[in-house]
């Protein structure tokens, strides 16, 4: 690329009269040498450049990368109802960043880690206390619920949308099915399995990253009204992270997670 004009009369008024300035372009092919794959300078590379695949490498870069992931856990954990002895599924878990922070809060739940990614369950199971169990398996788009159900309550952290339009090559190492359909299609039959995996009353907690191509925080919240959800509601949002909540229907009328059981109530 040739350089502009004002930087060439600075480098001349540097060099003093008389001399003689010359531009030589360095070769492409020197300028462009691959890079290997496991090389540090892809760390150096702008998002989303990285060793996404691996578990290690992912925990330690995510919150850096991605600095409303922190803020975001903390208000999936505490827009949570009681769990007391429930089960909880939390879906997409990946290396366990949402399930150790439930695990935290509530001691005595089942948490249910389900992952297609086998080393990633394997960390999470590491990470999280008893009691657990370990589900294997993706999350399929569409299927008429998902493994293990019924369950009290179900999160996904970061996954909705990575369920609903897996990157190719994830989807090829890890043999994940790809939904065919629009992608406000595929939200809508993920939407729907995950509501006929829960029990009456249970909750459902989904904290993301708005992504261009993906339904808006509103659109999502029109979804999951459409698939028979109650009480959907923004959680929390900060720029372009978010928590939503919902639950299934129930004779009680307000599901706990709404009301904040225990705190003061309005008079009728």
């Amino acid at each position: 690329m040739e350089p502009s004009k004002s930087l060439r009369e600075a480098v001349a008024a540097m060099a003093g009269p008389g001399a003689e300035l010359r531009y030589e372009e360095a070769p492409r092919q020197a300028m462009q040498r691959p890079m290997p794959k496991d090389c540090w300078a892809v760390n150096a590379c702008a998002r989303p450049a990285g060793h996404w695949g691996d578990s290690e490498w992912y925990d330690l870069q995510l919150e850096r990368r991605l600095p409303l992931v922190g803020p975001m856990l903390n208000e999936v954990v505490c827009a949570l109802p009681p769990l007391g002895n429930g089960r909880v599924c939390d879906v997409g878990c990946g290396t366990g960043r949402c399930a150790v922070e439930i695990r935290k809060a509530y001691l005595r739940c089942t948490l249910c880690l389900l992952d297609a990614d086998k080393d990633r369950v394997e960390t999470a199971k590491n990470r999280v206390a008893e009691p657990v169990e370990v589900i294997v398996e993706p999350f399929v788009v569409g299927a008429p619920s998902l493994p293990g159900a019924p369950y009290d309550c179900v999160t996904l952290v970061l996954a909705l949308r990575h369920s609903t339009r897996p990157a190719p090559h994830y989807a090829e190492r890890l043999g994940l099915p790809l939904h065919t359909g629009t992608v406000e299609e595929s939200y809508r039959a993920a939407l729907t399995t995950i509501f006929c995996s829960l029990r009456p009353g249970g909750t459902l907690l989904i904290g993301d990253q708005v992504a261009a191509g993906h339904p808006s925080v509103y659109n999502q919240c029109k979804l999951l009204e459409d698939c028979g959800f109650e009480h959907v509601d923004i959680a929390w949002r900060d720029r372009d992270f978010f928590v939503i909540g919902a639950a299934a229907p129930a004779d009680d009328p307000e599901p706990s997670w709404f009301r904040g059981e225990g705190g003061p109530r309005l008079p009728a």
